[in-house]
């Protein structure tokens, strides 16, 4: 409330002021010394009675309807405040962005007040009208006003005091005004904070209705706010790009809304973290880090590739030289592995939990690495954690961990579980449909409550955890047999990436270059034509890491001038596997060819034996050659003949 002194000084000033007697003594806040010197260059008389300028009825009318869902927002959300302003004279206004009043909404006191000076529904308040007023000046600024008694220009509304603060729609325009105005007794009531946290619930619940097909992030410097007016909003395309901003959310990133939209998500956040119930930490290129919050997250948190990607990749023709080079390291040049990868990155960086589906050996837990450290970084703790290589009675303690004493033969002060060790990073669940079914229920009330509870403690422990799983068993068919919980299915299957076989890789020539130039950095190594023909019939049950494994050993077996791997460079065992594979796809086509070959015959029914003979002996091809009576190398090289 303005102090007697100040009143009086404001008093003579004003006096002097409209007598032209006087320079400005700080009396004032800038925007309304201004706005006082507009009023007398336009003419206005403080001292006269106002002119009130109000539009025509079908006017009213039409202004109304045009703002009908405004109007229904600001209406519902100033009943939230009912309580506070009960008993009190004043009336709220809410004014179009031309400083129209669109409606007037007064309190019991008002109506029952002849002497108030009310305003109605069509009034015009801009400056030249009404002289220096809160709305004018937001309409003047942008920004919210606040003027008190002798403040205002007309002596006739000195009484008075009125707040103003914008209403933006979702682009950062002027939608309108929101004033509440009321006497100088009451000033105590009537503060800016209170008015902008109306305003705020407008704009929230209007980007919502406006973006209700959008994915909306709600964010914040401290989560507790984030449901409350107080955050800010920002709506996305279903590809990330920004389409619409609340202007706290403005105020909060500190950009303009044209510098916001149309910005994607990636670019706008360097970095996101996730907490499992939706909680995001949201880091932005200007050092700023919020909470966040999805609100609206429907058509993100189920996305999974097309099924087109039971991978018909073999025919793909597409690039993936445009890509990070930690996807294209992992995906080679088979670009629907790429794209469905630089998916599963997004994804998680938006706090998604992943699921990664593949038979053993297609490069599942190399994925979740790489998907850990584009988005968390390689200092954040990675925990991996293989269920099925685990004893069922001892994988409860290595997940949860326990407190001193929880058993027999417990260490000394405890064990802090996998969950725990991977707070504030990744914890990688590698063959979750193994984990027991038990168990299930701990681990989705760790993933629902962001907290665990050691063996033998009753002591809850906060985490905040990334999670990502890998399967290669059909869950979905576990589910139906009642072997793997539903509800738990659902909160880990957020993204679902399905991993190729190594058989459909369509970039298969060239990941064997990029396997062989790992393995051998300083010099460049081939395969041998009919070795490459041997690779590239074989079924590789262990995929890429069977291939990598052979190739590795391969390598190591060249001499320090050889480049090029043969049969020589392979383990005897490898040779009968890739033989036999390649035996019975030339069998089947020669079946069906229907020949006659007599020669062929023979052949075949010697190779039936050398085969069954090698079985007999347990791959053992010394043991076999000596059964047979011949050399090893003869056996080699009539298993290499079976390749032509």
């Amino acid at each position: 409330m303005m102090t007697p002194s100040r009143q009086h000084k404001l008093a003579n000033y004003r006096a002097q002021f409209f007598q032209g007697e006087t320079e400005p003594k700080n009396l004032l806040p800038p925007n309304i010394h201004t706005s006082w010197q507009r009023c007398v260059s336009s003419g206005l008389n403080p001292d006269a009675w106002l002119d009130i300028d109000i539009i025509h009825q079908q006017q009213l009318h039409d202004l109304q309807h045009q703002h009908e869902a405004l109007r229904h927002s600001v209406q519902a959300a100033i009943e939230t405040l009912s309580t506070v302003y009960a008993g009190i004279p004043c009336q709220f206004l809410l004014i179009d962005q031309y400083g129209v009043t669109i409606d007037v909404i007064q309190t019991r006191s008002v109506r029952d007040q002849f002497d108030f000076f009310k305003i109605s529904a069509g009034t015009n308040l801009q400056e030249q009208k009404l002289g220096t007023n809160a709305p004018s000046l937001v309409l003047d600024t942008g920004q919210a006003a606040h003027v008190h008694g002798l403040e205002h220009f007309f002596s006739c509304v000195t009484a008075y005091t009125c707040t103003a603060v914008p209403i933006h729609d979702s682009s950062g325009g002027l939608l309108g005004i929101l004033d509440l105005s009321t006497t100088t007794d009451y000033h105590h009531f009537h503060n800016i904070p209170l008015l902008t946290n109306v305003v705020q619930q407008v704009e929230n619940q209007r980007l919502m209705s406006e973006f209700s097909q959008h994915i909306i992030l709600s964010l914040h410097s401290d989560p507790h706010y984030l449901h409350t007016p107080q955050t800010g909003l920002l709506a996305f395309s279903l590809d990330g790009y920004c389409v619409g901003a609340t202007h706290t959310a403005i105020q909060l990133l500190n950009m303009t809304h044209q510098q916001l939209l149309q910005v994607n998500f990636i670019d706008l956040f360097d970095s996101s973290t996730n907490y499992q119930t939706g909680l995001l930490s949201l880091h932005t290129s200007q050092d700023q880090q919020f909470q966040g919050l999805f609100l609206q997250q429907h058509h993100y948190l189920h996305t999974s590739p097309s099924p087109s990607t039971t991978y018909n990749s073999k025919k793909t023709k597409k690039t993936t030289s445009s890509l990070p080079n930690e996807i294209r390291s992992i995906a080679g040049e088979d670009a629907q592995l790429a794209k469905n990868i630089q998916k599963a990155q997004r994804a998680f960086k938006a706090g998604i939990p992943i699921l990664l589906r593949g038979e053993t050996g297609t490069g599942k837990e190399v994925i979740a690495q790489t998907l850990h450290s584009m988005t968390l970084g390689k200092k954040k703790p990675f925990i991996a954690v293989n269920c099925a290589a685990i004893p069922e009675n001892l994988i409860e303690s290595e997940l949860f961990g326990y407190a001193e004493g929880a058993f027999t033969g417990a260490k000394k002060g405890g064990l802090k579980g996998k969950i725990q060790q991977a707070d504030g990073g990744t914890l990688f669940l590698d063959e979750i449909g193994d984990m027991p079914l038990s168990l299930q229920g701990r681990l989705l009330r760790v993933l629902q409550e962001r907290v665990v509870t050691p063996l033998g403690s009753h002591k809850e422990q906060a985490v905040e955890i990334a999670v990502i799983c890998a399967t290669h068993r059909p869950i979905q068919t576990m589910i139906d047999d009642q072997q793997f919980r539903e509800d738990l299915y659902y909160r880990l299957n957020g993204f679902s990436l399905l991993l190729p076989p190594l058989r459909q890789r369509a970039d298969f020539d060239q990941l064997i270059q990029q396997i062989l130039a790992t393995h051998s950095p300083d010099k460049t190594c081939y395969l041998e034509h009919d070795i490459l023909s041997l690779f590239t019939t074989y079924h590789w049950p262990g995929n890429v890491r069977q291939l990598s494994s052979i190739l590795r050993t391969a390598v190591a077996l060249l001499d320090e001038e050889e480049v090029l791997i043969s049969c020589e460079h392979l383990s005897e065992d490898i040779l009968i596997e890739l033989s036999s594979d390649k035996k019975e796809a030339h069998c089947t086509a020669c079946h069906t060819e229907n020949t006659d070959s007599t020669k062929a015959t023979l052949q075949t029914a010697e190779l039936d034996h050398i085969h069954r003979v090698i079985k007999e002996h347990n791959g053992n091809i010394s043991a076999a050659a000596h059964a047979l009576d011949i050399s090893r190398a003869t056996i080699y090289r009539k298993l290499k003949r079976t390749t032509h």
